[in-house]
């Protein structure tokens, strides 16, 4: 059973995430697996582009999948996703109850501001690997076995604009063969 004030990384939910992925990579052989994690990618894609969503990957984000893991272990267990992502509080609103409650880095700095609290040095202990990589540009990517499936290319794209301009190429039938990585904010979560 778990703490009731425990903390992870998110990271876990990473490595669930990309095991998914490669797993559609090497056994369904889509023409094209577009990521699933950036929240705001998703909702342009559902909204704005509805020829391309075949290709975005059926997988829940880290955030839904670690917090999902996590209930699966303790039902009883209250989850809050913490993050830098305005996008993840609609991506948790609408989680089907995976998720309770998500706060962005600045709501929680403002709290402690708020209750004057102080953080104190913890000791680094993640197992989080190569999937702490997720929220930079090309994370997703820099975790998988790309040498597994050397049938497709690997891409990744960053910023809006550059989302646009590859979904519209999606549409047009121009790229064939591909994973890719997409992420609404210019260098990915770290830079959002």
């Amino acid at each position: 059973r778990r703490s009731s004030d425990l903390v992870e990384e998110t990271a876990i939910g990473a490595t669930i995430v990309k095991t998914e992925y490669e797993r559609i990579l090497k056994e369904e052989k889509p023409n094209i697996l577009i990521s699933s994690c950036c929240s705001s990618v998703n909702l342009l894609i559902q909204k704005h582009f509805p020829k391309v969503l075949p290709y975005l990957a059926n997988v829940l984000s880290p955030m839904q999948a670690h917090c999902k893991k996590i209930k699966l272990e303790d039902p009883e267990c209250y989850t809050v996703f913490i993050g830098p992502c305005i996008s993840k509080k609609y991506e948790g609103d609408h989680s089907n109850g995976i998720v309770d409650h998500v706060l962005t880095f600045e709501e929680l700095s403002t709290w402690f501001d708020d209750v004057d609290l102080k953080l104190e040095h913890v000791e680094d202990t993640s197992t989080g690997g190569k999937a702490r990589l997720f929220p930079t540009n090309g994370g997703v990517i820099k975790t998988m076995d790309t040498k597994a499936n050397e049938d497709y290319h690997y891409i990744s794209v960053d910023g809006l604009d550059n989302c646009l301009t590859v979904l519209k190429e999606i549409e047009e039938g121009n790229i064939n063969n591909c994973f890719i990585e997409m992420s609404a904010c210019r260098f990915s979560c770290s830079g959002g």
